[in-house]
């Protein structure tokens, strides 16, 4: 079948000879060579539309179309084939117009190509291939090698079969003998395999799922320890408005320590969401961090996850202080202050600190998100009529900007006979009762607050300070 510009060759049994016969008449013929490796049948618009792509770059060695389900009218992933053992996440019509134009590949097969005539009066016998598949490959490897890549036309989609997708593969023998000869076709299909553009349209097909499918919100909960603290209550916190809500159109994944997950009891507390732990190699719509990251690593490990990344900043004690983390902090904030997509404060305090010490782009999205405050949510009825005591409740920890030492030597000077309880700290007076942090829950937290004489919180720096909408 002769269209104006491109000839098309059935090839036959006889495998190599017949991609080559078929490139020798092109090449006579001064015209494109259209190689079909299946049973489908282009329209003549796809194949007319891979002709501007050849001509847009005289090293487009060959023009390739997008494939897709004729049943379900979804892509099928740049760069993949169907496989039995694996389910393949299609791309929808909608994300294929947000990607580029054009991918500029390495070789690659496909069931429909688009060889450009300069390279075919070049294409000699394909001594050793048992295929034409195997031919087609070595041509499109040697064009590589003289400088021709291979174009990827995103504007242009050819419906193909499963079958026909999954047997767009030169046979082993025949990859195994191309890498034999060459062996920088490993290294070529490497770069396909790690084609930018490949990552980004998997996470764009998590953004804009096909046929109305839920788009899935990552919980990057980590930083979470297996133990009571602020930062776990806001994890837990965030977790369960985001539970109440039970948004059909989105799922949600915690990702957490083990340790953690089983400390805070995360699968019988949210059964609704789905529990993972450990290295993750899937896409999402969206990732929020409910806590601040520590390291360009962490960020960096987001950005190869989810399309759209939300970091909560709970202050920037850390880096004003200096001794508790290390210079690590201070370049990673100044990247997610430039390049998040979002910033959610758990304050406008920690907003007004954070913007001062790390300017925040006008792109950057930015919210203030209290932490709770309605009295519901810190009321427990069962402690409200337990009998008062004698101490005095003191919060704090080790650290400088909590102020905790200084103010028990100034309590026990100026009350002398008074009981003292401190969450955190250490302290060797005999009136003073330490409750390590971290280990006592939260109900154990609130029987303290409501039993006590006085609160004491003389920390000099926070973000929020949860201990005073709890004790109030």
């Amino acid at each position: 079948i002769v269209t104006q510009d491109a000839d098309l060759a059935h090839a036959s049994s006889e495998g190599p000879q017949t991609f080559v016969r078929s490139a020798q008449h092109a090449a006579k013929r001064r015209r494109h060579l259209l190689v079909i490796l299946g049973t489908l049948v282009p329209s003549n618009e796809a194949i007319a539309s891979l002709l501007p792509v050849l001509a847009s770059d005289p090293l487009f060695g060959s023009a390739q179309p997008r494939l897709a389900d004729p049943l379900t009218d979804t892509l099928w992933p740049l760069f993949e084939v169907p496989k039995a053992k694996r389910k393949l996440v299609m791309t929808s019509r909608e994300v294929l117009m947000r990607l580029p134009a054009v991918v500029v590949a390495a070789e690659t097969l496909g069931p429909c190509m688009l060889i450009r005539r300069e390279l075919l009066a070049g294409i000699g016998e394909s001594i050793g291939y048992e295929s034409a598949r195997g031919a087609v490959l070595h041509a499109l490897c040697m064009a590589r090698r003289k400088g021709f890549r291979t174009a990827i036309s995103q504007r242009t989609v050819v419906p193909v079969s499963a079958d026909d997708a999954a047997g767009a593969v030169a046979p082993g023998r025949d990859t195994a003998r191309l890498v034999q000869k060459h062996p920088d076709h490993a290294r070529a299909t490497q770069e396909n395999e790690l084609q930018r553009v490949k990552r980004l349209e998997a996470l764009l097909s998590a953004a804009f799922p096909r046929n109305g499918e839920p788009r899935r919100l990552l919980m990057d909960c980590r930083g979470m320890g297996a133990m009571h603290n602020g930062t776990s209550q806001c994890v837990l916190g965030i977790l369960d408005g985001l539970a109440q809500i039970n948004d059909p159109r989105w799922k949600i994944e915690v990702w957490s320590s083990a340790i953690a997950a089983a400390f805070h009891e995360l699968p019988r507390r949210f059964p609704g969401f789905r529990h993972v732990h450990g290295p993750l190699q899937d896409s999402y719509a969206a990732l929020l961090v409910p806590n601040q990251p520590w390291a360009l690593g962490t960020v960096l490990e987001h950005h190869g996850l989810a399309l759209a990344l939300v970091f909560n900043m709970l202050d920037t004690i850390a880096w004003d202080v200096i001794y508790p983390s290390d210079d690590r902090v201070e370049p990673c904030w100044r990247y997610i202050s430039k390049h998040a997509d979002g910033l959610a404060y758990i304050s406008a305090y920690t907003r007004d600190r954070f913007r001062v010490r790390f300017p925040v782009a006008p792109q950057v999205e930015e919210r203030v998100v209290h932490l709770s405050l309605s009295k519901s949510e810190y009321e427990m009825p069962r402690i409200a009529g337990t009998p008062p005591e004698d101490h005095i409740l003191v919060f704090g920890n080790s650290y400088d900007h909590k102020d905790l030492a200084p103010t028990l030597e100034v309590l026990g000077e100026a009350f002398p006979l008074q009981e003292f309880v401190v969450l955190g700290g250490a302290s060797k007076s005999t009136r003073v009762r330490v409750i390590p942090s971290g280990r006592t829950s939260n109900e154990e937290i609130h029987k303290l607050i409501a039993t006590a004489r006085a609160i004491v919180y003389p920390s000099y720096y926070e973000g929020f300070g949860l201990p005073v909408l709890e004790s109030l």
